[in-house]
């Protein structure tokens, strides 16, 4: 399977169909929940990336090391359990140039 995380652009990135499809049901899952108030102060995000969804690629943002993840389209956010997770195995690819 294959996401794209941002560099200075978007680079694809294959990780196993099973890390994928665990990825793509636990923000599926996610984003079905009731999204938090977006905080006022602004906050970079530790990785931004892109995964095709059912309904389509979508773009998030992983913020606070990895617990929070945000739609930056539509503001909304979330309580993100497995965030850090994410975060860890998808960071080193954002040192990448982009392709």
């Amino acid at each position: 399977m294959q996401i794209k995380v941002a560099t200075s652009g978007f680079r694809t990135v294959n990780i196993t169909d099973v890390e994928g499809q665990n990825l793509t049901a636990t923000i599926e899952e996610l984003v079905r929940t009731p999204s938090a108030e977006s905080a006022r102060m602004r906050m970079a995000p530790d990785l931004t990336f892109a995964l095709k969804l059912s309904d389509g690629e979508h773009v998030f943002e992983l913020l606070g090391g990895g617990t929070v993840l945000r739609d930056p389209v539509t503001k909304r956010v979330w309580q993100f359990e497995h965030g850090r997770e994410v975060l860890r195995s998808l960071l080193p690819y954002r040192k990448l140039p982009a392709a």
